[in-house]
Formats: structure tokens, sequence, C-alpha cells
């Protein structure tokens, strides 16, 4: 008998919470960290990551690396984790090179590559923090930003 018999039916459930803990690491890489959600959706448009592509739905989720295409009749809202939000039009693709949102370590980042279309940007916490850490790139220049939004559109 247990001195302690009270907390004896505690330890299967530590057991598995040690384990929940330790698997949790390797999930996340398989999938990716999620550095932004699709808040709206109208059309066509997908995402294209790890390989495959695959239908953007609301509440779904966009990962560094990602790209994202619109349609000719699409439009597609995201937040990111800084709570910057971005807005395409239709014929639109734009990749998310990095997004990094850490304010305990210090370690931020914005980069995303415009390649066509219509794009709305308003910065989130990453402007206001680190606004050297935040660039987006199109064809023709690099947009620096520092605090603010913008409308831009790259034609093909």
């Amino acid at each position: 008998m247990s001195p302690f018999p009270r907390y004896r039916s505690i330890l299967p459930l530590a057991g598995f919470a040690v384990a929940l803990v330790l698997a949790a690491p390797f999930g996340m890489a398989e999938e990716g960290l999620r550095v932004g959600t699709i808040k709206t959706l109208r059309g066509e448009a997908r995402v294209l990551g790890s390989g495959a592509a695959r239908a953007a739905a609301i509440g779904g989720a966009v990962h560094q690396d990602d790209t994202i295409e619109t349609g000719k009749d699409g439009a597609l809202g995201l937040t990111f984790i800084d709570d910057t939000t971005l807005s395409l039009g239709p014929n639109s693709r734009i990749r998310l090179s990095k997004v990094v949102f850490d304010p305990d370590k210090g370690n931020f980042a914005f980069l995303a590559d415009i390649a066509r279309g219509t794009f709305m940007f308003v910065s989130g916490a990453i402007a206001k923090l680190a606004p050297q850490s935040e660039k987006i790139t199109t064809p023709v220049g690099t947009i620096g930003i520092r605090g603010t939004r913008f409308l831009v559109r790259i034609d093909e």
C-alpha cells in the first residue's frame, strides 16, 4: 500500500501528460507552425505548401513558405499571428517567406514576396516592435514597413 494513497491514481495521468508534451514538437514539425489564418474567402483560392496544393477555406491555416493564390474571381483575407492583416484581390499570388513573432525572445520577421495581383496590407505588432523586420518584395522593388497600411497592385 502506498504511503500516499490519494496520489496513486494521478501517476498514470502524469505519464500520459508527459507523453503528450514529448509528442507535441514532432506533430508541429510535420504540419508546420501556423503563422496566419484565413478569415475571409470569396471565389477560387488555394494554398501551396509542403509540395501540395489545397483549396483555401475559412479558418484554414497558412504556414511559413506557403504560397497563396487567388483565381480570376477570388479574394481572400488573412490575419497573422501578430494581428497583421492582408487582403488579396483577384489573380493574386504571394509567398510567405518568413513570419516570426516571438516577443519573449525579441525575434520578429515578416518577409513576403508578391508576384502579382492586388493587396491591402495593414501592419500589426511586428511593425510597432521591430519595423526593420518587415519587408515585402515585388518584381519592381521592396516595400519597407514602418507601421502603416498600403494598397499595391502588381500587373503580370
